[in-house]
């Protein structure tokens, strides 16, 4: 018996861990790829259809998949009503998972198996072995239900076990919360609905009690949703919200529905689902069906007014403008010239976004300064890796020399922002620590003065790309330590009232300074180099011509 019972648990620890195993090395493998692909075809209906069933199938929860989609809408890649559309399929993708879970493959699943633990085991390419461990996970997902089936035909034979077992789900309510229960721990409905069906088909609980333990599992889905809510605002909480609202609305109507059924014997949900067909796996999955894809067809064709709903519930949030993309089209990658024109627009604005900084530099000590800061360099990050995940789409693409540097140039002049970012940041802290009756509060004024002027400049030359901009700028942050060593000793070598902790914080900004000029010089530099390269390329083909 001991035996017996470890086969059954083996079997289902077995289950979930190749339903874990296989989610998370397709997510690892697909996810960089699957959002540059979902954003260049958000609104194409049957290339959205295509990538979003096979999003639906990958993630195995809804719940996972309106997560990736609110970092999309967060950054402003796609909008609500688009990433909508996309889960509306994806609930098809989750389906299919379902199916595919119930066709019994027997020993192929064990050779396929074999093959993926050799490939992963020998094969040196990591892209390999990443697929092969998702197929491991696969074959582990099958070899598991296999073992959860043979076990309950074991363990039902044992008049004991059969007894606790129909006690354990013989209550609806009880059967409702296991599902529940289940679908958050493994973190996917599909997943919670599978084992269900698998324990009706082997006797262990009647169709109504996996009825409702499926109910149960469309609760516990939302578990996680629901958690991850907490940590996003705005536009992109209207995306997980949307998904949570759908799934409950549907509980709302499915779990009335199924007590009326049961206890006034009145055919409705449980009847349509067994005339399915004569086999009962098929016809709880077709519950599973039911409850997915009943909300969706009406939702779908009220989306618009549905977001209008969303939006007035969750509006966005005043600093949300600042951590979305506003140039940045993934559509136009097939169209490089134009893809690297939005890029350096989008470099520009966020070069413009750091001037946020001098309002804090100026206003001394500031109770929520941490906060403040905090605000801008989020907004910041979260563009910057958008605009290095787009040059890197764009890098992967056969293109000539002439895109290949420019795409280069945009990166090494996004790495430059990024620094410049650092730097601001630590100047207003450093100038936050200086009293506003010290001595070094005249220096404080001109440093930012000075910096915010040439950043300024910096932003102009950027926005308009004209050459006698740029040169101005070049001569604005051309070596700065000459200038610098002045100030130095003009503050520093006199005996004005400076504390040694005044000193340091002097010497600080000073060598902040220098290397914000320095960056921002740099930047002009490289901006000079891909306009020189464009006239000697124009001037080449009117002589060619």
């Amino acid at each position: 018996m001991i035996q017996t019972v470890a086969y059954f648990l083996g079997g289902i620890g077995v289950f979930f861990a190749g339903m874990t195993m296989l989610s998370s090395s397709l997510s690892g493998l697909l996810s960089d790829k699957f959002r540059v692909l979902l954003a260049r075809w958000a609104g194409v209906r049957t290339k959205t259809a295509g990538i979003s069933i096979f999003a639906g199938a990958v993630c195995q929860s809804i719940s996972v998949l309106s997560q990736i989609l609110a970092s999309h809408v967060s950054v402003g890649t796609i909008d609500v009503r688009e990433a909508l559309i996309v889960t509306f399929w994806g609930h098809i993708g989750t389906c299919l998972i379902v199916l595919l879970a119930l066709v019994n493959l027997n020993s192929g699943i064990i050779l396929l198996m074999g093959l993926a633990g050799l490939i992963y085991a020998f094969d040196k390419n990591q892209k390999r072995r990443t697929v092969s461990l998702a197929v491991f996970g696969l074959a582990l997902l099958y070899l598991g239900l296999a073992m959860v089936r043979n076990g309950c035909d074991d363990l039902l034979r044992i008049h004991w076990v059969a007894s606790i077992a129909t006690m354990g789900l013989e209550s609806y309510i009880a059967a409702f919360f296991i599902g529940a229960l289940t679908a958050a721990l493994c973190n996917s409905f599909p997943a919670a609905t599978i084992l269900g069906i698998t324990l009706a088909s082997n006797g262990v609980c009647t169709p109504e009690q996996a009825v409702i333990f499926i109910y149960g599992g469309a609760l516990g889905g939302t578990a996680s949703t629901l958690f991850s809510a907490q940590q996003f605002q705005g536009t992109s909480k209207q995306m997980v919200m949307a998904n949570i609202l759908i799934t409950m609305s549907a509980l709302l109507i499915f779990v009335p529905l199924f007590f009326v059924e049961t206890y006034l014997d009145t055919p409705l949900v449980l009847s349509l689902a067994m005339r399915v067909s004569h086999n009962l796996e098929l016809n709880l999955a077709s519950v599973f069906f039911l409850l997915n894809l009943a909300p969706i067809v009406p939702l779908s064709l009220v989306s618009r007014q549905y977001v209008r709903v969303l939006k007035r519930f969750w509006p966005p949030t005043p600093e949300e403008q600042w951590s979305q993309v506003v140039h940045l089209r993934y559509k136009t990658l097939d169209t490089p010239e134009i893809a690297i024109e939005l890029v350096e627009q989008e470099q520009a604005r966020l070069l413009r976004q750091l001037t946020h900084y001098f309002h804090y530099m100026r206003a001394g000590k500031t109770q929520d300064l941490e906060d403040a800061l905090r605000t801008i360099r989020e907004a910041f990050l979260s563009v910057s890796q958008e605009v290095r995940r787009f040059i890197g789409s764009l890098l992967e693409m056969r293109h000539g020399h002439g895109i290949t540097e420019q795409a280069l140039s945009c990166l090494n002049r996004q790495s430059l922002l990024e620094s410049l970012d650092d730097v601001l940041e630590d100047m207003t802290r450093a100038f936050d620590n200086m009293s506003p009756d010290s001595a070094g509060a005249q220096l404080k004024d001109v440093l930012v003065e000075g910096l915010e002027l040439i950043l300024l400049e910096a932003c102009e030359a950027s926005e308009s790309q004209d050459p006698d901009n740029l040169d101005a700028l070049l001569v604005m942050t051309d070596d700065k330590r000459a200038g610098m060593q002045r100030l130095r000793r003009n503050y520093l070598s006199r005996d004005q009232g400076m504390d040694p902790k005044e000193r340091v914080a002097a010497l600080q900004v000073t060598g902040l300074y220098e290397r914000a000029a320095w960056i921002l010089g740099q930047i002009a530099l490289q901006h000079r180099h891909i306009l020189k390269k464009s006239v000697v390329k124009f001037s080449n083909l009117v002589e060619a011509f």
